[in-house]
Formats: C-alpha cells, sequence, structure tokens
C-alpha cells in the first residue's frame, strides 16, 4: 500500500510488484530483527561476553593477539583467554601462527559459522 500510494496518492493501486517489493522488505526486517537479536541478547554475562568478543573479532577481520587484548580490556586475561579457547573449539574463530621477525604472532578471525544466518522467508 506505501508503494502504491506514493505512486498515486489520491487513487492509490496496489501492482504485483508492491507485493513483492513489501514482501522482500519484510523478509529483510525479520532477518536484520533475527540477526541483531542473537548477536546481542544473551541470557547471563558470560553469554554476553561470548557474544562481545566474537563481535570484536569478526568485525576485525584478523586481529593480532595484542589487539584483541586492547579491544577487550572489559574481560580480565583468564577470562579472555577462556573466552577465546571456547570460541575455537566450537569453530567460530579461528588462531593462525604467523612468522615475524622475533617470534611468531597470533592472528584471530572468524570463521563462516559465526555468521548469523540471514531469514529466508518461505512459502505457507
Amino acid at each position: 500500500m506505501i508503494a502504491a500510494v506514493s505512486r498515486d496518492p489520491t487513487q492509490p493501486v496496489t501492482q504485483v510488484r508492491d507485493v513483492t517489493w513489501a514482501a522482500a522488505l519484510v523478509e529483510h526486517c525479520i532477518g536484520t530483527l533475527l540477526r541483531e537479536a542473537d548477536q546481542r541478547v544473551s541470557d547471563n554475562s558470560t553469554e554476553a561476553n561470548h557474544k562481545r568478543l566474537l563481535a570484536i573479532i569478526r568485525d576485525g577481520g584478523r586481529l593480532s593477539r595484542s589487539d584483541v587484548t586492547r579491544r577487550s580490556q572489559f574481560l580480565s586475561r583468564r577470562e579472555r583467554e577462556e573466552i577465546l579457547a571456547s570460541l575455537i573449539e566450537g569453530g567460530l574463530i579461528v588462531a593462525e601462527q604467523q612468522a615475524s621477525a622475533t617470534k611468531p604472532a597470533t592472528l584471530y578471525r572468524a570463521t563462516a559459522a559465526s555468521k548469523t544466518p540471514s531469514f529466508k522467508g518461505g512459502t505457507r
């Protein structure tokens, strides 16, 4: 109806393309809502810390251990190490070793499994 009214406010006529557009918009909105809820809603502080650290790594691309530490100062060292181990074990992130001039550097990156699947509406 929005598309029909915007096209002709005095005599709006809903067309098939309007319904198709509306369905795509609704699917997009539902997908966004589900993705954001999955990434941001937690049952407890432990789950919230896991999601927050995963988001830091996902948003940062490939992060060095020092970058992860800097961006997660809200965690103690023990908590950070436990969460990183849990995320690696769950297949949500990977730790890669990269040679450097002095000692190997650890880099973290999110895996495809860490991305929340988008909503694909079905037929009724």
